[in-house]
């Protein structure tokens, strides 16, 4: 498109008759000819590369528009496929627990048979393996949703086999606010506006030239039948007699563009710069209690639930507290994914802003 618009503009064919008097006269008065003449339009100089610059502008935004796309499909497969990882997870974890829970079961009717403990134990330990397979069957649906919108992002048909996620490393990210702030200049997003806004620029430039005159060179050819042929050459000017209502206007008119495209631009810099920022402290929140998750909160809740395991069968723990226990630590399980999940969305998600990847994980089925 910018070599095309460089060229000069199409030329105009003529062809036209002259005649003198009422009757067919060609060949018999000088004047009376059959016209033919070709007009080159011909812009005045620097009209033709600003034009050029604008066209390469425009493409240039178009593949802006289509880079953020790509990070944005991307980025959403990678959130869908942290999604059904935590899925995963989570179900593996309530069938570890529901196998638990039975053991228990089994323990308390060994302690109810043996007039060590009641009937009512063994009926809470059934109530809470129910409900630990009325979740599995939660997760299970939430899982096939999110499979589902997995093979639409891939255009996969929706009866295609995907195994099961792999384990991973968590992302490193070690950036500062100050790094991202300078990662998100280069972002396709703003790179759109600023394409736009630099295009608005290269308008401005044009639409002062409008003042300055285009210019037209025609050749044209006489046939005057029996008699000799006329040649003649025209050179012409446009004159802007009517700059007042016309290009006046019409630079104010792009001068206001331009004005609005830097908004425009400053707007969607801040925009991004301020969604960056939330994602920056919700990594570096997550990050965090992903830690304490794995160093405190769950080793806590299974020494917990160890000791409680031993203490209720030798009769120093009531059953209730052993439920408990084994349901908080299972709980406490499933949320440290959720937030190696939610961690790992969210840098994708930066990554899909800013159009920059961070990490070196890969999707594996």
């Amino acid at each position: 498109m910018p070599k095309q618009v460089k060229t000069l503009p199409d030329p105009v064919l003529m062809v036209g008759l002259k005649n003198i008097g009422g009757n067919f006269s060609l060949g018999k008065e000088e004047m009376s000819m059959l016209d033919f003449g070709i007009t080159q339009p011909i812009p005045y100089p620097k009209k033709l590369k600003l034009l050029e610059k604008i066209s390469e502008k425009e493409a240039e935004a178009v593949s802006e528009e289509l880079k953020a796309v790509v990070f944005e499909v991307i980025s959403e497969l990678k959130i869908e496929y942290f999604d059904y990882y935590y899925l995963e997870k989570s179900i593996g974890l309530l069938e570890k627990t529901k196998n638990l829970l039975e053991e228990i079961e089994k323990i308390a009717k060994t302690k109810y048979e043996v007039g060590l403990g009641n009937q009512q134990d063994i009926w809470k330990a059934k109530l809470e393996i129910s409900h630990l397979e009325e979740r599995v069957e939660v997760l299970k649906q939430m899982e096939e949703s999110s499979l589902a919108k997995i093979r639409a992002l891939l255009n996969l048909e929706q009866n295609f086999p995907l195994g099961k996620p792999s384990d991973f490393d968590l992302t490193e990210f070690n950036l500062d606010l100050n790094s991202i702030y300078e990662v998100a200049k280069n972002s396709p997003y703003l790179k759109i506006f600023e394409k736009q806004k630099e295009k608005s620029s290269l308008d401005l430039s044009l639409s002062k030239l409008s003042y300055y005159p285009d210019f037209s060179l025609t050749i044209g050819y006489g046939n005057r039948g029996s008699l000799d042929g006329v040649w003649s050459l025209y050179f012409g000017v446009q004159i802007p007699i009517y700059y007042k209502s016309k290009q006046d206007r019409y630079v104010s008119q792009m001068d206001a563009t331009l004005s609005s495209k830097k908004m425009e631009f400053e707007n969607k810099k801040r925009e991004i710069e301020g969604e960056a920022k939330r994602i920056y402290i919700e990594i570096e929140t997550t990050k965090k209690l992903i830690d304490l998750y794995k160093n405190s909160i769950i080793p806590q809740a299974k020494n917990t639930l160890n000791t409680s395991m031993y203490e209720y069968s030798v009769g120093k723990v009531d059953f209730l507290t052993l439920i408990t226990n084994a349901v908080e630590a299972l709980d406490y399980e499933i949320e440290y994914f959720g937030k190696i999940a939610n961690y790992q969305k969210a840098i994708s998600r930066l990554e899909g802003l800013l159009g920059s990847y961070f990490g070196k994980e890969e999707i594996k089925w």
